[in-house]
């Protein structure tokens, strides 16, 4: 019996979650292939994470070597084995701007049809960079989903976190895409 009302619910709760969620928008900032200059971030009120409009982002993944994140590609990412992910942030302020301190980086898989259900958190990392304006900075993430996960899509998303001078808290989404296991 207990069974099938697990069953009968887990129906409802996937029938309902197609009416309630919406897509979530790609948030980390791209080159395109011909654009050789850091863009600045977009702000989408509306997901939850403030970003600062002065700090522009490049993401690349760098194992396996997919480049330039797009968002516009389909992302394979193998279980068991170490991916990792390059990010370039660049202080657009300028010289007498704020300074942004770097406070940790995290990554996590979700479900697909609900972002606050986390699948696997990743590790969180500390950082202690100070992002002075007109400089840049490299982050590099290292994320291993588990085994248990092959054959089956979730939604990534790597989140660096920063603050500036004034104490304004910062989120910025560096990568948020489906990602197939296999």
């Amino acid at each position: 019996m207990l069974s099938c009302n697990f069953a009968y619910y887990s129906w409802i709760l996937l029938l309902c979650s197609n009416y309630i969620l919406n897509s979530f928008a790609e948030d980390a900032t791209i080159l395109s292939e011909e654009d050789s200059t850091l863009l600045p971030s977009v702000t989408n009120e509306d997901d939850g994470f403030k970003r600062s409009p002065t700090v522009g982002i490049l993401v690349a993944l760098s194992k396996p070597p997919y480049g330039l994140y797009s968002g516009r590609r389909e992302i394979n990412l193998p279980v068991g084995k170490i991916s990792s992910l390059v990010a370039s942030l660049a202080n657009t302020n300028p010289t007498n701007g704020e300074q942004f301190k770097l406070d940790f980086i995290e990554g996590a898989l979700h479900s697909p049809m609900y972002y606050d259900y986390h699948i696997q958190n990743f590790t969180k990392q500390r950082l202690h960079e100070t992002l002075e304006p007109g400089q840049e900075a490299s982050l590099y993430y290292r994320f291993k989903p588990a085994p248990e996960f092959a054959g089956r899509s979730f939604d990534l998303s790597i989140v660096v976190y920063y603050h500036d001078n004034n104490d304004n808290y910062y989120a910025h989404k560096l990568f948020n895409h489906t990602v197939n296991l296999f």
